[in-house]
Parts: C-alpha cells; structure tokens; sequence
C-alpha cells in the first residue's frame, strides 16, 4: 500500500535527482564555456528538461552558478572527506583537504574546468557550508599557535587565490601530482608552518588521500567529463 508519506518521499527524492540532473549538466556545459556566454535555453536543452520544469528550481542563471559551485564541492568532498576525517590536527587537516581537493579535481578535469569558469572569487563564498568549515579549521590553528597569519581572513584569501591558480595551472599541463603537493607545501608555508614541517605533513597527507581515496558512484559522474 503506498502510503501518503511514501508519495510524499517519492516525490522528494525525484525533484532531488532531477535537480541534480540539471546541475550536472550546468557543470558540464560550464566546463565548454564562459557562464557569462551560457543562455537559460542552453541549459534547457543540454539538461533535456522543459523550461517550465528549469524554473521550478532556478529563476537566473546566477542561481545556477551559485549551485554548481555547492555541487562541485559536495562531488569534492564525497571523493575526499574520507581522507579528512581520519585526522583532526589543524595543520595535517588543512593538508589533506587542500591536498585532496587538487588530486580529486585533477582525476575530474570537467569539475575542474567548471570551477575555473564558475569564478569562486565572484560568488558569496561564505555562504558554502564547505567553506565555512575549512575557515573554522583555519580559526583553530591559529587559536591552537599552529598558524602564525596576519588574520584569519587575510589566510582565508589567500589559500582560495592560491587553489584558483593551481587548478588553472594543472589544467594548463603542469606535472600535476607533483604539482600539487607543492602547492600543498606553499600553502601551509604560507599559513607559518616551517618548510621542513610542512614538508613532513604534506607526505603524510599524500599517504592519506591516496589511502582513503573514494571513487565517485557513476551516478554521481555523469559531469566528470565534458561532451
């Protein structure tokens, strides 16, 4: 017997997947082009779903952007968190999560295209419960003496200018796992951690991610690469 509360899931859990649907082709075509070049129509049509249906969930564009930037980091962080969360020092955390984020975007050249196009620096960062988080940690470290920074929000500033950069850079053909960990190195360098330490820490945080690497559901890689 399907009762009213099972419909109502049902119904839920269909709006969430068509949702979804919409958004991973958004980053898909994002990865193509600029979002500044991208029409309700294009998305309309590279999502195969009726405008009408498009407007049940986003009213511009710039709701869409918005939302791909959470979807991308969400697909991140299923690909990454588990690495993450097996430790809880500040400075190793920070480690594997900017660690992690390079490696998983280097795997996802499509999310990493459309987070390039999506131009973070644009958009109400704070707003991203990732983001939040990952400022938290930053707060901590400096709290705990961990990271010597001028302020939280300068460090803040730093790390994500730093990331944009990187992911630019890996796109454009740079020895790319190495690349990473440098920057890794760079960022904690940045953060106060000596050189040798946070050479030490990046190691460790390799050793993680690669250990705790999740391969993403195919479900959930339907925008890994552009068409």
């Amino acid at each position: 017997m399907v009762t009213a509360k099972s419909r109502a899931y049902h119904g839920r859990r269909k709006r969430e997947r068509t949702r979804e649907r919409l958004l991973d082709a958004a980053i898909g075509l994002f990865a193509r082009q600029a979002v500044e070049a991208t029409r309700i129509e294009d998305l309309v049509r590279t999502a195969d779903i009726s405008r009408g249906t498009f407007y049940n969930y986003f009213r511009t564009i710039d709701q869409v952007q918005v939302a791909c930037l959470a979807r991308i980091f969400t697909l991140v962080a299923a690909e990454a968190a588990p690495a993450a969360g097996a430790v809880h020092r500040p400075a190793m955390r920070i480690a594997v999560e900017i660690l992690g984020f390079l490696m998983v975007l280097r795997r996802h050249r499509t999310w990493a295209r459309a987070y390039v196009h999506l131009r973070p620096s644009s958009l109400p960062l704070t707003r991203y419960r990732q983001v939040q988080v990952f400022r938290a940690r930053l707060r901590q470290g400096v709290s705990d003496g961990v990271f010597r920074v001028a302020s939280t929000e300068s460090a803040f500033d730093m790390v994500a200018g730093t990331l944009m950069v990187a992911v630019r850079s890996m796109l454009g053909g740079r020895p790319q796992a190495d690349h990473a960990r440098a920057v890794t190195v760079t960022v904690l360098q940045g953060l106060g951690v000596g050189y040798v330490r946070a050479q030490t820490i990046c190691r460790e945080a390799a050793r993680l991610v690669s250990r705790h690497r999740v391969r993403t559901p195919r479900r959930l890689a339907g925008a890994r690469r552009a068409r």
